[in-house]
């Protein structure tokens, strides 16, 4: 009865630690791996859908070779881009969280000027962040007054699945708004892999080749 009873208690705590492994493990991955616990909605207003053009392939080269970004072939972005040059289309937040801004510099075109950059993250929570590089392919300080004028969003901001980011000026033939996922430790995820099929779908629907 005594060798029971002790083998009863030794099931048992194997049974605790196994959940209390399990709940931590899981806790963990949802930690280190938040990719498999959000989902991102639309960027776009479903009504204006037709003043967007998306490139889903857009750093998709098969190898290339470098440009002023460099060698970009791991599929890991959608290129959003106005479907006339001239119209200013706005950024909707795909999920809640806190805004981070930064005005900076790219050169877009190896041996051509330094254009505007302008890199615009959501944070939802520790560990990931939902990226807009702004390229609006153009070096003109009056046109970043117009950029900062646009801007829904402020540094520090929080904000909802929806809420308006920001209008994008599209001066340059090549601009765009360059649109990933990072993770903490620098990696970098195409938005399709964290979309329901229904939500990918509408990207789909205003997709173009890559160029």
């Amino acid at each position: 009865m005594i060798k029971k009873i002790k083998l009863w208690l030794i099931c048992g705590i194997s049974v605790v630690v196994v959940a209390v492994v399990a709940t931590v493990g899981g806790v963990l991955l949802a930690m280190y791996f938040p990719s498999m616990n959000f989902k991102l909605g639309l960027v776009f207003d479903l009504e204006n859908k037709n003043m967007y053009m998306m490139v889903p392939e857009a750093h998709v080269d098969n190898g290339g070779g470098a440009g002023g970004g460099g060698v970009q072939n791991d599929n890991d972005a959608i290129h959003i881009h106005p479907k006339n040059l001239n119209d200013y289309f706005t950024i909707y937040a795909p999920i809640s969280g806190t805004v981070k801004i930064r005005y900076g510099t790219i050169q877009n075109e190896l041996g051509q000027p330094q254009n505007h950059l302008v890199d615009i993250s959501i944070v939802p929570k520790l560990g990931i962040e939902i990226h807009f590089s702004y390229e609006p392919y153009t070096s003109s300080p009056q046109d970043l007054v117009l950029i900062k004028e646009l801007m829904y969003a402020t540094n520090g901001k929080k904000v909802k699945q929806g809420d308006p980011l920001f209008k994008f000026v599209s001066v340059g033939s090549y601009s765009h708004v360059c649109f990933s996922v990072f993770t903490q430790n620098g990696k970098r995820y195409h938005p399709f892999d964290f979309m329901t099929d229904e939500t990918k779908a509408h990207y789909e629907s205003i997709s173009i080749p890559k160029p």
